[in-house]
């Protein structure tokens, strides 16, 4: 049996998570239940309805906005601290988008 294999540095950042997918899954799950959600009988009026569903979207574009733009719990600081030495780190923050690839 081969030993295993260090773990990579990339896939332990922050930064290589995928914050756009994530969104996407979450607004497209959102979307599939809207149907449900419409016209659905249970007893809630249908302005709470749409309020509930979209809660959870909403909740996580603000949570990575915030951990893209360092207004949550320092991701940028800590991200500059445990990569600000590693050669293309610089380039690699200026060339990537926060969340999509548009948004720098």
């Amino acid at each position: 049996l081969a030993p295993p294999r260090p773990a990579s540095p990339r896939l332990a950042s922050p930064l290589s998570t995928n914050p756009a997918g994530n969104l996407m899954i979450w607004y497209g799950v959102t979307g599939l239940c809207l149907p449900a959600v419409l016209h659905g009988s249970a007893g809630m009026v249908l302005g709470r309805k749409l309020v509930s569903a979209l809660v959870g979207p909403a909740f996580l574009t603000l949570l990575f906005n915030g951990q893209a733009r360092g207004f949550i719990a320092d991701a940028v600081e800590a991200a500059e601290a445990r990569y600000g030495s590693v050669a293309g780190y610089k380039d690699y923050v200026t060339n990537t988008g926060l969340i999509f690839p548009w948004d720098k």
